[in-house]
């Protein structure tokens, strides 16, 4: 009796079992369904290589993009700009994007222009760690001086013109009351 007992549970536990795995699995198809259905996961980051056109990820760094081209007017200056021409700035560019280098010498000629003083300092290869366009300052000079003036003259002038920029002020670099670094890497784009 107790044989015929113990088979009989046997063949109950395999049954419930069986049932319970195909509950499961279509418990769990379910939910994978909702979720492909109700959120998509977050894209990586993906950095693209002369890249044309489509999206390739949530932030794009497209290095030698030829369809974005950064470009300030030539043919208009600042006059409150050109207020600052004790100040002098130095170029850093990222050389092997083509953008970058191209907008290095507009920017060069807008700042020429405007009176201020421009050095085209040095250009970097396979370098991608600047990304848009840094305005590089000394953190020890005041709010009231020329330079955090000229850096938030320039930083209003590219939001004007819709180029992506940001301030930086370092404490460690070498810079005077009254000179810049103008660091211009990549685009990048955030979608």
């Amino acid at each position: 009796m107790q044989l015929l007992f113990g088979i009989l549970l046997m063949l109950a536990g395999m049954v419930a079992t069986t049932i319970g795995g195909f509950m499961a699995k279509d418990g769990w198809e379910k939910i994978q369904k909702s979720n492909k259905i109700s959120s998509s996961p977050s894209p990586p980051n993906v950095t693209s290589i002369n890249q044309q056109g489509g999206i390739t990820a949530g932030t794009i760094n497209n290095y030698n993009a030829t369809n974005i081209q950064r470009s300030l007017p030539l043919d208009s200056s600042d006059t409150e700009l050109s207020k600052l021409s004790n100040v002098s700035i130095y170029l850093h560019w990222q050389a092997d994007d083509k953008e970058a280098v191209t907008f290095k010498d507009n920017l060069g000629q807008y700042l020429a222009d405007a009176g201020l003083n421009v050095t085209q300092s040095v250009g970097h290869s396979n370098d991608n760690s600047i990304q848009n366009l840094i305005l590089d300052i000394n953190s020890t000079h005041p709010e009231s001086s020329n330079i955090v003036i000229a850096a938030k003259m320039l930083k209003r002038i590219f939001d004007e013109n819709n180029i992506k920029s940001s301030i930086v002020k370092s404490p460690d670099n070498q810079l005077t009351e009254n000179q810049m670094y103008i660091r211009i890497g990549a685009i990048q784009q955030t979608i």
